[in-house]
């Protein structure tokens, strides 16, 4: 059984922090290629899924680490903005498209929560099984209604070969459709149950909701009560 982390794990954060370091000081401390060599090793060299799935993370642990200490001076758009196409070449360097285990999870749970991201979900059969069935493809119809919508189609072929297929053309959140007041507080209530207390919750959407007339400490101070799980 692995219990460290390989070399290819390690030099996969340095080459996180060493790109971000070259965008915001215009130097690297590592040579170029770097990220792609540790890539490399990841995903051919005798390395196990499991420990695969703990150098993906450590990576991203580089990436947080430096949104946060930005995020002390700038704000926070801002911070993603900068981070955006770093973390969309780390994924596409790995060959770790996210939409095939997103639609898959979706499929089978009815939903895609904090609980879906967690690595025993996302290792479990039944998911890993379904996602080697999805196929994402670019439609160039659907891009071009972009941003005034955000389009997509869904096909599924059925073991008997019929063909189920459905259009979106924005989802609920998006500028087209907005949440209303109630669907935010449900949102907030299953996003947020495991860190609060139920009348810690409420506390923080009649905050919210009256954000106009508190102090912005009164908030932060109720914020600053919930629990982060390890």
């Amino acid at each position: 059984m692995e219990r460290r982390l390989p070399l290819a794990g390690w030099l996969l954060f340095a080459s996180i922090l060493a790109a971000l370091a070259s965008c915001f000081f215009h130097f690297s401390p590592l040579p170029a290629g770097i990220l792609q060599l540790a890539v490399a090793a990841l995903l051919f060299g005798q390395v196990s899924p499991r420990v695969r799935l703990q150098s993906v993370i450590l990576a991203a642990a580089g990436v947080i680490a430096v949104s946060g200490v930005l995020s002390a001076f700038l704000v926070n758009d801002t911070v993603c903005l900068m981070l955006t196409p770093l973390v969309a070449e780390t994924v596409r360097a790995l060959r770790r498209n996210p939409l095939p285990y997103l639609l898959a999870v979706a499929l089978i749970d009815g939903q895609v929560l904090p609980a879906q991201y967690c690595p025993e979900r996302i290792g479990r059969s039944d998911v890993q099984g379904l996602l080697r069935k999805v196929q994402v493809r670019q439609a160039q119809d659907l891009s071009d209604r972009f941003p005034d919508e955000m389009p997509c189609r869904l096909r599924i072929k059925l073991r008997d070969g019929r063909l189920v297929e459905t259009e979106k053309a924005d989802y609920q959140g998006f500028h087209t459709r907005p949440m209303s007041w109630e669907t935010v507080v449900r949102k907030f209530e299953l996003l947020g149950y495991s860190a609060t207390t139920e009348s810690l919750r409420h506390e923080i959407v009649d905050a919210v909701a009256n954000l106009e007339q508190i102090p912005i400490a009164h908030l932060t101070d109720l914020l600053a009560q919930g629990r982060i799980h390890s």
